[in-house]
C-alpha cells in the first residue's frame, strides 16, 4: 500500500510484516493463557507479563518482523532490523489489539496527510 507520508516521499507500509507481528501476539496470548494455568496461585502477577514479553520478542527477533520496516521506517543503522524486531516484541507481548490499535491509528494517520495535501493542492491551483 503506497501513500504520499510528506510532499515528495512515498511510503510503503507492508502490512504483511503487521500482520505477522499480530499473529505473533496472538500465540503469545495463547501461550501465556496456557502457563498462567500452570502457575501457582502464589505467583507473582507480574510473571504472565514477563512470559509474554519474552516469548514475543523472542519470535518477533527470530523471525525478524519489525513494526517499523512494515510501517515504511527501517532503522538504518547496523543490526536494525533486530533492534527493530526487538521493540516490535515488546508491543506485541501488550496483545494483538495493541497492534491493531496502533495500526489504525497509524491509517487515521495517513488519511489525514492525504485530506491535507489534497487541500493543499487544490488551494494552490486556485
Amino acid at each position: 500500500m503506497h501513500f504520499n507520508a510528506r510532499k515528495g516521499k512515498t511510503m510503503e507500509v507492508n502490512v504483511d510484516i503487521i500482520l505477522g507481528v499480530i499473529l505473533i501476539a496472538l500465540f503469545t496470548e495463547g501461550i501465556v493463557s496456557s502457563f498462567k494455568r500452570l502457575l501457582p496461585e502464589t505467583a507473582s502477577p507480574k510473571t504472565p507479563v514477563i512470559i509474554a514479553m519474552v516469548v514475543s520478542v523472542l519470535l518477533c527477533v527470530l523471525t525478524k518482523l519489525d513494526l517499523m520496516t512494515g510501517f515504511g521506517y527501517p532503522l538504518t543503522i547496523k543490526y536494525g532490523i533486530y533492534i527493530g524486531a526487538f521493540f516490535s516484541g515488546v508491543l506485541a507481548s501488550l496483545g494483538a489489539s495493541a497492534i491493531y490499535n496502533l495500526y489504525d491509528g497509524f491509517m487515521e494517520y495517513k488519511d489525514k496527510l492525504a485530506v491535507e495535501k489534497h487541500i493543499e493542492t487544490t488551494s494552490a491551483k486556485k
